[in-house]
């Protein structure tokens, strides 16, 4: 009888482990964030702009070092009131180029911060649906996974869904 018994609950407790769908999975969301069609849009859109404003710097840049050059060419032919004065003018254009290199910087990375987090909200809201849907429980970032089965990982299924769903 506890023969019978014991094989019973064995069964019983096998069967139940046997039939549970695993309801953690992963996703690689900077993978879908940097090679989805919006994410794509959004780097080229940064690196066209980046390249806009690198020319403009580079050509105060160039204005600075043809004035530096200028001045050294004239260091001795000139007063040093002049010279005074092409050096503070000198000066001026240095702290212009300066002030502009922080302001693209920082207009760039206000712009990247605010582009990739609009991304994230409309992903978050696929996330969400594509959770219910499928009755998943947890879903991880693959950053913080130490090891998973490949089978557990949905970032291909979310790509998917990213860029049918996002224009």
């Amino acid at each position: 009888m506890n023969k019978k018994y014991l094989l019973t609950i064995f069964f019983i407790i096998n069967t139940s482990f046997a039939y549970a769908k695993s309801a953690i999975y992963y996703v690689d969301i900077d993978f879908i964030l940097n090679n989805s069609k919006p994410g794509l849009k959004i780097i080229k859109d940064l690196e066209n702009n980046k390249k806009k404003n690198d020319s403009e710097l580079k050509k105060l840049k160039e204005g600075v070092k043809s004035k530096n050059d200028e001045i050294n060419k004239s260091k001795n032919l000139i007063s040093d009131n002049e010279m005074k004065s092409k050096i503070e003018e000198l000066r001026k254009q240095i702290k212009i180029y300066e002030k502009k290199q922080a302001e693209y910087a920082n207009e760039f990375n206000k712009k990247q911060n605010k582009l990739f987090a609009d991304l994230m909200i409309k992903i978050n809201d696929i996330l969400k649906v594509y959770m219910e849907k499928n009755s998943i429980e947890i879903l991880l970032n693959k950053k913080i996974i130490l090891m998973a089965k490949t089978d557990l990982n949905l970032t291909d299924e979310i790509l998917d869904i990213v860029n049918k769903e996002i224009d």
